[in-house]
């Protein structure tokens, strides 16, 4: 039973909801005296599959994805996670919103998320000087932000740049949020930084920042991210 959970290879999620599914058959077939124990008690106890590895993308891996992205109706996306700091299933239900660029203020440089986006409840962001930038480009495009096979366009090109697979399991990459991971990251390491006002802007807890998102990075690295401006690529 233990082999026959550890082939599932697909996101932890769906890995505990098909183990809890699996635990409740056996143990009603249990109560039933079907069966005499339950063997998914004794499996999942066993070790599990490593998680994969949460990375952040160096600047020079952000400039070649850009490159890449800017290219294909994939590229409004990446924008809000890499400098919005949204993460990847808010941008598809912001893509989904009747007038997305309603909420994008370019005159006041914010972006009204609404609560049926937000995970965490309705949030404002303040343009980074790049953004501001990547959106007027956009527009000017007449860009989207949820393109037919969002997520599979997303994971392709990330697949690409670092030519190693990004789906969950060992030696794999995770790509869930690997945007959102990097805007935080070198958002803190910027001059003048704060863990509060970060954590109000993308709708976390300034605990959970520190635990999870605070990364070794530089400044000079944290200026060169924030320079990607479109007509630098």
């Amino acid at each position: 039973m233990a082999s026959y959970i550890m082939q599932w290879k697909d996101n932890s999620a769906s890995r505990r909801h098909r183990q809890g599914r699996l635990f409740g058959f056996f143990a009603w077939a249990v109560r039933m005296h079907y069966a005499v124990d339950n063997p998914v008690e004794s499996a999942v106890a066993r070790p599990r599959v490593d998680p994969a590895p949460r990375i952040i993308l160096t600047p020079e891996q952000t400039r070649k994805l850009l490159r890449r992205a800017k290219e294909s109706d994939v590229i409004g996306s990446w924008v809000l996670t890499l400098f919005a700091g949204m993460r990847t299933a808010e941008v598809l239900r912001f893509g989904q919103l009747e007038n997305p660029w309603s909420s994008i203020h370019l005159g006041s440089r914010i972006i009204e998320i609404p609560e049926c986006v937000a995970k965490t409840g309705p949030r404002s962001i303040p343009m980074q000087p790049v953004l501001e930038s990547w959106l007027r480009w956009l527009k000017s495009q007449q860009g989207g932000f949820a393109p037919t096979c969002y997520w599979l366009k997303r994971q392709s090109i990330l697949h690409e740049i670092l030519a190693r697979p990004v789906s969950e399991g060992k030696g794999e990459i995770n790509q869930a949020n690997i945007g959102r991971r990097s805007y935080i990251s070198y958002l803190l390491a910027l001059p003048g930084a704060s863990y509060g006002e970060i954590a109000n802007q993308v709708g976390n807890q300034e605990g959970i920042l520190r635990r999870h998102y605070a990364r070794k990075v530089t400044r000079a690295d944290a200026l060169a991210y924030f320079d990607l401006f479109p007509e630098k690529l």
